[in-house]
């Protein structure tokens, strides 16, 4: 499942390991590691198209963030 926020995390993990303490931060609530993740995101470059609390919800919008990671 996308909605807890730890594939996100692990995206972030894999491309850049110095952005987050993962898998550490696996302790926080799923808001909280989608936020991260997201910010994470962002930092990378990859525009934000969804909210935290949408993770998951929708399987399009989901694929269109997704790839966008690079």
């Amino acid at each position: 499942s996308w909605k807890d926020g730890k594939m996100f995390c692990a995206i972030v993990n894999y491309h850049d390991d110095s952005l987050m303490d993962f898998p550490e931060d696996n302790s926080k609530s799923p808001l909280e590691l989608l936020t991260k993740a997201f910010e994470c995101l962002e930092a990378m470059g990859v525009e934000p198209v969804l909210d935290p609390q949408d993770a998951g919800m929708e399987k399009k919008s989901m694929m269109l963030y997704l790839s966008l990671i690079r």
